[in-house]
């Protein structure tokens, strides 16, 4: 009996993953890339007062007009110089740059940080990048394009960057900075492609599914025990198993009790399976197998 009810908690385990895993995928039902981020009623260029050429989720890209510093608490407004709590600095001195888009995109979206540390132009991204990007062969909607050094018209030392919003067959339209604005470039422009790697799972929805599924677990054995302890009632009862002939003990019988099994079905057992022993000959061990 007791190898029997192991038996059936590693049945329970089994079905607590196969839970957490669905659990965690209702969790995430609803959440889209593609939604605004923190936008305000209105963009705010509080820097050239001036509207947006295009936007990406929400997020503008704004015409270069000047050198400065670029800060913002949401993606969407903007200042040159810091609004308080909240607000991060994602270009120094050199105002709406094509890379300011992109790391403004990347950071209130994706949460990358802004601080891309030994590189001085957009060329130099594919080589250098900080953790939470990566390299990507196939490109997507939300990825970074990079232009090597004078590719298909970019500076001739920067290079460039920009965010891809459509992938076609051949071509990939982007919305940019410097120049600012939608436009589409052939797919072979690019250097590379950098995506923002996964975020980990969440503490608290593991915490959350942790619980519901040790519950889960809990309340399966409880059942297994009350199915065993049905077992052994119903062999008190006058259920007696087929005698061996070189006195093996059997450890479970088939039982009619239509509550132990139900019991046993929320284990995760097949309801109805029986368990024979056969006994080897001049073995005084008995080998179990499943009969359906």
């Amino acid at each position: 009996m007791a190898a029997f009810t192991r038996r059936a908690l590693g049945m329970a385990r089994a079905l607590r993953e196969d839970m957490r895993k669905a659990l965690l995928v209702l969790l995430c039902l609803g959440c889209s890339s593609t939604e605004n981020l923190g936008a305000s009623i209105e963009r705010v260029d509080m820097i050239c007062s001036e509207a947006a050429s295009a936007t990406i989720d929400g997020i503008p890209a704004y015409e270069y007009c000047g050198n400065f510093d670029v800060w913002s608490n949401n993606g969407v407004d903007t200042k040159s110089t810091s609004g308080g709590a909240g607000w991060i600095r994602t270009e120094t001195n050199y105002g709406y740059q094509c890379a300011e888009l992109a790391l403004r995109y990347l950071h209130f979206r994706d949460g990358i940080t802004t601080v891309w540390k030994g590189i001085s132009y957009a060329d130099e991204m594919c080589a250098t990048h900080p953790a939470g990007v990566s390299v990507v062969l196939t490109p997507a909607h939300g990825d970074l394009m990079v232009f090597g050094a004078g590719s298909c018209g970019a500076d001739s030392v920067a290079g460039h960057v920009a965010v891809v919003d459509t992938v076609n067959a051949s071509t990939i339209d982007v919305v940019q900075q410097h120049p600012a604005g939608k436009v589409t470039w052939n797919t072979a422009c690019a250097s590379c492609f950098l995506r923002a790697d996964p975020p980990p799972p969440d503490a608290g929805v593991d915490a959350a599914v942790d619980a519901a599924s040790d519950a889960a677990v809990a309340r399966d054995a409880s059942a297994v025990e009350d199915a065993a302890g049905g077992v052994e009632a119903g062999a008190d009862s006058g259920v007696t198993p087929p005698p061996t002939s070189n006195g093996c003990s059997i450890t479970s019988a088939h039982t009619g009790s239509k509550g132990a099994w139900f019991a046993l079905a929320l284990a995760g057992l097949a309801i109805g399976r029986r368990r024979r022993c056969k006994c080897q000959s001049s073995s005084r061990c008995c080998r179990c197998k499943n009969h359906r």
